[in-house]
């Protein structure tokens, strides 16, 4: 007996939001995660992990999965509104070369203060 997908919460972030719409439209089309893969030439896992909103699906998959799903354009519209609305990731400076040996104290103070 096949185990029951773990729920998805479309409200936990927006990547949760698209991942429950991908489930949404394989229900309403009664198509398995390994059907829309051989479909879309993908992996069913690396789906699986996209309808838990563990992973972005890149842009041309979203196209083939609201194809292949028969979305009419509604994956695809989702996809655009989550990417627009998914908060940047903060990548840290780095420092110049003669900077490292200030940085690296101001961070051990910073991480010592901490304690």
């Amino acid at each position: 007996m096949p185990r029951r997908p773990d729920s998805v919460d479309p409200a936990q972030s927006p990547l949760h939001l698209l991942g429950a719409a991908l489930r949404h439209w394989c229900d309403v089309r009664g198509m398995s995660l390994q059907e829309v893969g051989k479909a879309v030439f993908m992996d069913w896992s690396t789906l699986a992990r996209w309808e838990r909103g563990e992973r972005r699906p890149p842009d041309d998959v979203i196209e083939r999965l609201d194809r292949a799903l028969k979305a009419d354009g509604c994956l695809a519209a989702l996809h655009g509104v989550v990417v627009a609305n998914m908060t940047p990731q903060v990548i840290p400076a780095v420092p110049e070369p003669g900077e490292w040996r200030e940085h690296r104290r101001s961070r051990l103070c910073e991480a010592s203060a901490s304690y």
